[in-house]
């Protein structure tokens, strides 16, 4: 009695009847045969149920396989931990016995083993030779136990008993990337749609490593353009040193001290970075002072202070379209800012001043009293302690004061 599920016939119901007595009635009856009809075609509909159930279920696993695959490879920056995560899917949802992942490298024009799965103990993955992958088709699936597969590179796997490999490219833009490799005690499993899943994981490993490499040069490229903005901030310094050969060497020496500062006092490596740049072009804004004002050998009067204390506000005005100096305005705006709130530009009070703009005013105070000046000799470098002790809660937080004080030998490496 065939089992036929929508016209298709996906079994057999098989019956007989035995008798003790020869010439006994063995055919079936017309209402025994409506009733096997009937079961027939339940039992037909009981094993599509229980197909569709298990179909189901595999697509289910499936899916939610590939949806930690894509939250991985669009997520994590770490290659090897996303290239390992894909090869234990491979073995959750297959039940391959063992995978690796080679990738080719750009320097030596050869593949190398990046991550490897479920191989014992001893068992050494085999270099990947160029020969395996002869074009670009999507896989490359190898009987082990053929004669002409017991090469010098299988020899090791097969011994282990390992029957069957398949070999998937990772491609990405036209290009191979590496190779996944499959190994199998017995032939592959066909009943996970093994080569589709396979091609989507290498896909997918493609796609991480693409990104990765993109994410390098990305990194190359931003290391290659900040040092070239920071040789034209260092450029746009020396040349304001040059404009005042009585402060020249002023700010690298600023610079170094303030970056010192900064570590004692725990900023972060990227803020000491911003801060940095901020201490190069603290007196940027003076480049609009009139040379009678920023020149001048003496005093200055009422009238040419209020032109000299234009240059934070002028300051501002140049940084602030440059986005990527944006960080760094703090110090060029900021350090004539005083504890008590009597400093300028705004008045601002205490930790209103912004912390590198604190740092830096007392390694600018302290530079400019030990330099020597037209209109008088530098400090000794016992005045100038006592000068940073009193002005401590005045022009300059205590606690930063504190810590500049207990460090001076360190942090000026130009005491004179």
């Amino acid at each position: 009695m065939p089992l036929v599920a929508r016209g298709e016939v996906i079994g057999v119901l098989w019956l007989g009847k035995t008798t003790e007595h020869r010439g006994h009635e063995t055919e079936f009856t017309a209402s025994e045969l409506r009733l096997l009809s009937i079961l027939a075609e339940i039992a037909a509909a009981s094993l599509r149920r229980a197909a569709l159930r298990e179909r189901t279920e595999f697509h289910l696993k499936r899916l939610h396989s590939l949806s930690i695959i894509q939250a991985t490879v669009s997520e994590n920056l770490d290659l090897r931990t996303t290239l390992d995560m894909l090869l234990e899917q491979l073995r959750l949802q297959t039940g391959i016995h063992a995978a690796a992942i080679h990738l080719f490298d750009d320097k030596t024009s050869m593949y190398r083993l990046e991550t490897s799965i479920a191989f014992e103990v001893g068992i050494v993955v085999p270099p990947l030779g160029r020969d395996l992958i002869l074009n670009r088709s999507r896989s490359k699936l190898v009987d082990l136990q053929e004669s002409g597969s017991r090469g010098r590179r299988f020899a090791t796997m097969i011994a282990a008993g390992f029957e069957s490999y398949l070999a998937v490219p990772l491609i990405a833009n036209e290009n191979i990337l590496g190779v996944l490799e499959i190994y199998h005690k017995a032939e592959l499993p066909q009943n996970v749609d093994l080569d589709s899943f396979a091609e989507m994981l290498a896909s997918q490993a493609a796609i991480a490593v693409d990104n990765m490499n993109l994410l390098k040069s990305l990194r190359t490229a931003n290391r290659e353009l900040t040092a070239a903005y920071d040789a034209t901030i260092e450029g746009w310094a020396r040349a304001l040193d040059l404009r005042d050969h009585e402060t020249e060497g002023h700010t690298r020496r600023v610079t170094e001290m303030t970056v010192d500062l900064a570590k004692l006092m725990d900023v972060p490596p990227q803020e000491i970075a911003h801060m940095r740049r901020g201490a190069l072009l603290h007196d940027i804004g003076k480049m609009a002072i009139p040379d009678s004002v920023l020149l001048k050998p003496g005093e200055l009067d009422q009238s040419e202070w209020v032109v000299m204390r234009r240059h934070p506000g002028i300051a501002l005005d140049l940084l602030e379209p440059v986005n990527f100096l944006k960080p760094s305005i703090d110090i060029p705006f900021c350090h004539h800012e005083k504890w008590d709130g009597t400093g300028y530009p705004r008045g601002l009070k205490g930790k209103q001043i912004p912390l590198s703009a604190r740092i830096f005013a007392i390694i600018d105070v302290w530079d400019a009293l030990r330099s020597d000046r037209p209109y008088r000799k530098g400090w000794s470098s016992e005045q100038a302690v006592h000068f940073i002790r009193v002005q401590s809660g005045r022009h300059f937080d205590p606690e930063i004061t504190e810590v500049f004080l207990n460090n001076i030998e360190t942090i000026d490496r130009w005491i004179r």
